[in-house]
């Protein structure tokens, strides 16, 4: 089923707290309305237990800020997965837009609970 965590935001911007009570994640990021060129485009997904601090998690790919490939900026969107980090909340961020029109991004989070 899934959850929009981040819906329509033209500009870097960080989504609200979703509770996930999860231990494996999948977020999936997408821009349309684009009028231009998308060019550079970054996220990170945060987490907490029990409304602690905030800690920036790691995707499989062990970085913890993903950027658009060539090829996803083509698909517009990117899949990260993040696995073994058991939090109660996350929140995404997109750390990075930048483009010479306009474009709307959007974040779809999935764990094994939802």
């Amino acid at each position: 089923m899934g959850a929009r965590i981040l819906s329509g935001v033209s500009a870097p911007a960080q989504g609200q707290a979703f509770r996930a009570s999860a231990m494996n994640h999948g977020l999936l990021v997408s821009f349309s309305n684009v009028s231009g060129t998308v060019t550079v485009l970054k996220f990170k997904l945060w987490g907490r237990i029990a409304g602690g601090p905030w800690a920036i998690l790691t995707a499989t790919d062990a970085n913890t800020e993903a950027t658009f490939s060539a090829p996803e900026i083509t698909a517009k969107a990117a899949y990260r997965f993040f696995q073994n980090q058991p939090v109660d909340d996350v929140m995404v961020e997109i750390t990075t837009l930048t483009t010479n029109g306009s474009a709307l991004v959007s974040a779809d989070y999935k764990s094994e609970k939802n």
